[in-house]
């Protein structure tokens, strides 16, 4: 997952991509939440291990990410 996390923060959008993405502030919002899921995954590779704490970080995070797809949705 780590692996596709980071291969989605260095992909470019293209124009047109980008404009859809500021019509949509969530998409920006979810970026986020991803990046910093993906920051804790990779701190718990290099630790060996992830604590209760990164897991319920992660927990938050995906939790908002899908409010924020839930959100998305119903304003389409």
């Amino acid at each position: 997952m780590s692996a596709l996390l980071n291969a989605l923060a260095r992909s470019k959008p293209s124009p047109n991509q980008r404009a859809r993405a500021r019509a949509h502030p969530e998409m920006q919002q979810i970026a986020g939440r991803l990046k910093a899921i993906n920051d804790t995954l990779e701190k718990g590779v290099k630790a060996g291990s992830v604590s209760r704490a990164q897991l319920r970080s992660i927990a938050r995070n995906f939790a908002a990410v899908a409010k924020a797809l839930e959100k998305g949705a119903a304003s389409r």
